[in-house]
């Protein structure tokens, strides 16, 4: 999906977490930053993605039962 549709906030006001494309990770929007960022452990904190992502996917369901 283009990235111009991707959800900015969900029902609560908080980022909704997507899947993007290129960078193939968990990502949301930050509103401060006005772009997507993503979860670094390097920093324990929030990093802008750069370059920006352009298309992106909801996550899936997690999975069913136990592992």
């Amino acid at each position: 999906r283009p990235i111009e549709t991707a959800p900015r906030h969900g029902d609560d006001e908080e980022s909704v977490s997507i899947l993007t494309y290129p960078h193939y990770r968990v990502t949301h929007w930050n509103a401060e930053d006005e772009g997507f960022v993503r979860y670094s452990e390097f920093v324990e904190g929030y990093v802008l993605i750069d370059p920006q992502p352009t298309h992106w996917l909801p996550l899936p369901p997690p999975p069913e039962g136990k592992p």
